[in-house]
């Protein structure tokens, strides 16, 4: 960088301009620190002056938003849980998410582990919770900022990894291969995903088939047994398998 080399930004809304130090790190790459600390919402447009004097000239429009971390808030998980061992894809529900570049958007898992998260709109992100070797209950938030330190949003959503339910046998063991026949599932750990019966009720599913037989909603449960009604099959000896959290079955 040459001495008097600085960054420019120029705030939409009221052309209000600041300027910060320039670092070239190579011929193709600059950082600009630090970046303007308004307090308010805006959209800066970013310009470099090497010289101190004359913006280079650019084919892209380059920007910088200045956002409100108040407005970042999780509010739940989708599904809010998955079986200890396994990752788990999550829909993290809330509001104020948004895309500032390659790799900014990041959830971070526990205390300190980050993960890279898929921004889908305002208020819905994908993460993966990696697998957890024990039950338990863990803390899932989101950054726009790639996980720097004081840009995470303050709420967090809980994820439960549970121990996976384990299924002994179903009665009756035959049925009509169009469907139609209300079975019982016996087992254990059918209740571990959530304290909340209505939680629970709106994500068990049974599966009888192959793997990409459809799931089928719960007619009832409790901690050792569930009651589903079979879908269509195939006319031969099927695995039964339930997922407590709609998406990871067992067998």
């Amino acid at each position: 960088a040459l001495p008097n080399a600085v960054c420019r930004f120029t705030a939409m809304s009221s052309g209000v301009i600041v300027t910060s130090g320039l670092h070239a790190l190579s011929s193709t790459l600059i950082r600009c620190v630090p970046t303007p600390a308004s307090g308010a919402v805006d959209m800066w447009k970013v310009e470099i002056l090497q010289n101190g004097v004359d913006p280079e000239p650019s084919p892209y429009p380059i920007s910088f938003t200045t956002y409100d971390l108040s407005a970042v808030r999780v509010s739940s998980l989708d599904p809010p849980g998955g079986p200890r061992g396994s990752a788990t894809m999550v829909t993290v529900h809330g509001q104020g998410f948004a895309q500032f570049g390659n790799g900014q958007l990041v959830c971070r898992i526990g205390g300190s582990t980050n993960t890279p998260a898929v921004f889908l709109d305002a208020n819905r992100s994908l993460c993966k919770v990696p697998p957890l070797g024990v039950a338990s209950s863990i803390a899932v938030t989101v950054s726009l900022n790639n996980g720097t330190a004081g840009t995470f949003a303050s709420d967090v959503a809980v994820f439960t990894a549970y121990n996976p339910p384990y299924v002994a046998s179903a009665m009756p063991t035959q049925g009509n291969a169009m469907g139609g026949t209300k079975v019982t599932i016996y087992g254990a750990g059918f209740t571990a995903l959530s304290p909340f019966a209505s939680v629970r009720a709106n994500l068990l599913r049974c599966k009888f088939g192959r793997a990409e037989a459809p799931p089928v909603e719960a007619l009832s449960h409790t901690d050792s047994q569930v009651v589903c009604v079979t879908p269509w099959g195939e006319g031969s000896h099927q695995p039964v398998r339930v997922a407590l959290n709609g998406l990871d079955f067992t067998s």
